[in-house]
């Protein structure tokens, strides 16, 4: 059984779909692509850089984009473990009970989600992605600053897993195969079985290739050692080093040759590129999300603010309309009753006159 779809974040019928913004960070500044959705996909439209986030705003509009953001793997403890077979909402009260139990960080100073992998036999292998609260915050506030306010926050090694998965290229069997990516100051090691991620090891590197080679190789079988003591009795499998910069391949050529890994370097034409690999696949398609509730509450209390407001300017309004009305209505009697007292003066000489002509005939009987 495949949880691929997340009830509650299912598009509403009748909502006109909107496109889509990912918003990665790199150390030069941000990358931004935008995709629409399109037949039920999300298909990239445009891709940039910036050195600001107030020059991505310059070029989305957050009431017409959906926002997503991604966390460095470094940052982010991951961990598969099982849980007894139920609903979504049951499997993260379970969770919850246990997560202090996967993080020596206080629970009041992180932010936690999981993504269910399968069931088998009675069982549900779920996959706990741990982040600091305060690293999630810095990177939500960069962009809530700048009105660009993210709804996921997603993990881009892991991002880049599913992107891979997504195009086939990764082994379908049940071995502990291994996914290696490459980049200037980290190197992430992926075990995976069955399509599915079963440990994520994020390791800092140094800039000396012969240095990197042999940290690569110690940190791949102590990686490999603790994903067969997890899961015993499946077998060590494929292992596949990636780079999603060229500067680094000649370095790949040399760690996948010392090691014997198959090797390639990351490009549109084999998969999508880190900032693109944020997307889900549909709308609908439930991945992490690392987004603290404080946010959420925020922009919930923000969002009733302004319907407050809305509500007293519309009240405003009416009682403006309404006064305005009482008081042309007011003047409009005003100026009948006057036009009744000038014709009345007007009338008066000849009621005097009446009255007059009335007693002398009075008189005359």
């Amino acid at each position: 059984m495949n949880f691929s779809a997340n009830k509650f974040n299912r598009p509403q019928l009748g909502r006109r779909p909107r496109a889509w913004a990912a918003i990665r960070f790199v150390d030069d500044g941000f990358e931004l692509a935008v995709a629409q959705e399109n037949d039920g996909q999300l298909q990239v439209v445009h891709e940039t850089n910036a050195s600001q986030p107030a020059a991505l705003r310059q070029q989305i509009n957050p009431r017409e984009h959906r926002i997503v953001t991604g966390l460095p793997c470094e940052e982010v403890i991951c961990r598969a473990l099982y849980l007894p077979t139920t609903d979504e909402a049951e499997l993260r009260q379970m969770l919850a009970l246990q997560i202090d139990q996967l993080t020596p960080v206080p629970l009041d100073e992180v932010v936690y989600d999981f993504e269910p992998l399968e069931v088998a036999g009675g069982q549900t292998l779920v996959l706990v992605a741990i982040a600091r609260k305060n690293v999630v915050n810095e990177r939500v506030a960069q962009l809530e600053e700048a009105d660009l306010p993210p709804e996921r926050v997603s993990i881009d090694a892991l991002a880049l897993y599913h992107s891979f998965a997504r195009a086939d290229l990764l082994q379908p069997d049940e071995c502990l195969n291994t996914l290696v990516l490459l980049q200037h100051t980290v190197i992430h090691i992926l075990v995976y079985s069955r399509g599915w991620p079963l440990l994520v090891r994020s390791v800092y590197r140094t800039s000396d290739a012969a240095d990197a080679v042999a940290m690569l190789g110690q940190e791949l079988r102590c990686t490999q050692l603790a994903a067969q003591a997890d899961w015993p009795g499946r077998p060590l499998g494929e292992a596949r080093l990636v780079t999603a910069d060229a500067s680094l391949e000649a370095e790949a050529q040399q760690l996948a040759g010392e090691w014997g890994m198959p090797w390639l370097v990351l490009t549109d034409a084999a998969v999508p590129s880190p900032v693109r690999a944020l997307f889900p696949l549909t709308p609908s398609e439930h991945r992490f999300n690392l987004l603290p509730d404080e946010w959420r509450q925020r922009r919930r209390a923000a969002r009733m603010r302004r319907a407050a407001v809305r509500w007293l300017a519309v009240v405003g309004a009416i009682y403006l309309v309404g006064f305005a009305g009482f008081a042309a209505m007011r003047l409009l009697r005003q100026r009948q009753v006057e036009s009744l007292r000038t014709q009345m003066r007007g009338l008066e000489p000849d009621y005097q006159a009446a009255r007059q002509l009335r007693s002398e005939l009075v008189a005359m009987q």
